[in-house]
């Protein structure tokens, strides 16, 4: 085996990454924490949870105007790498907004945020940003329903999933909801997303759409993009593809993702995002509100 194209999760990554060096393997995990960066095993795909933060925060004060310098926001996020990472974003750019931020780490197990909401309220939240999984998103859209809590709510990758559309929250995620991604929704207004939409339908057409699909194409695509120039290289050991991969540069996915660059160690591959809402009309219940997205501060930010 000379590599792994797919390992979900951070926890896991993080706990598997000292086998993954030890025994070289050029592994993609499926999480966009920075601190992924510093392994030469871990090839982290587009933009880090962090630099999604700030592009998503800016694009609230910048584009959508929905928050202005002096605001207070509030920020919910799990304990880890994952949360952790979003919210160094967050309260990065809140600084440079000149946002007042409230953090409230919770636990992947917490399920009823209505105390974190309720008290966001009382300290007059003007917006939620959510760093965990969809049933934590389910929680906040009900309860800021519930009491009357008409905000922006911004969440990541992590914390969306389609199936949300069929409960009762959707009305409330149709509305408040945006989500941040380093890969394109699915069926996108580009040449990749398109291609992966009509090959994910002919080979599994009873399957709900999901925009996770493009981010498994782009994993493999980028092995296999490392595979060609270690062939190139005449060097097909696990040493041989993870110094191929380090010379990936500029690597087009057809609209997928951000064009990536992976010479650099330590730096993430994109600092663009795709800012998305939420349409239970459409194929993976997301639509692109802009197209990649990079906040005029973020390369201001250093990522560590």
């Amino acid at each position: 085996m000379l590599g792994i194209t797919h390992l979900l999760g951070s926890p896991m990554t993080a706990a598997l990454e000292p086998e993954i060096r030890a025994k070289r393997l050029l592994t993609v995990p499926s999480s966009f924490a920075s601190s992924l960066l510093a392994s030469e095993y871990l090839v982290v795909l587009g933009s880090t949870y962090d630099i999604d933060m700030i592009n998503g925060l800016d694009h609230l004060v910048a584009k959508r105007r929905l928050l202005a310098k002096g605001d207070t926001i509030g920020h919910i996020y799990f304990e880890g790498e994952y949360g952790a990472n979003a919210f160094r974003g967050s309260s990065w750019a809140a600084g440079r907004l000149g946002l007042t931020i409230r953090g409230a780490q919770i636990k992947a197990t917490d399920a009823d945020l209505t105390a974190q909401v309720t008290k966001l309220k009382a300290e007059g939240a003007k917006a939620i940003l959510l760093s965990a999984s969809a049933r934590q998103t389910a929680s906040v859209a009900g309860v800021t329903r519930s009491i009357g809590m008409d905000v922006p709510i911004l969440t990541q990758a992590p914390g969306f999933d389609p199936a949300l559309l069929g409960t009762p929250v959707r009305a409330a995620l149709e509305k408040n909801l945006t989500v941040l991604t380093s890969y394109a929704p699915y069926g996108a207004d580009a040449p990749g997303p398109k291609e992966v939409a009509a090959a994910y339908k002919a080979k599994h057409p009873d399957a709900p759409a999901n925009a996770l699909a493009d981010y498994g194409y782009v994993s493999a695509q980028v092995i296999g993009e490392a595979l060609k120039q270690a062939c190139a290289d005449k060097d097909l050991t696990r040493e041989g593809l993870r110094a191929s991969y380090r010379k990936l540069k500029g690597l087009d996915t057809g609209g997928l993702m951000a064009p990536m660059d992976f010479t650099v160690p330590g730096a993430p591959a994109s600092t663009e995002t795709f800012i998305s809402r939420v349409d239970a009309s459409a194929e993976g219940g997301l639509v692109a509100e802009t197209g990649l997205y990079r906040a005029r501060i973020t390369p201001e930010y250093k990522v560590g």
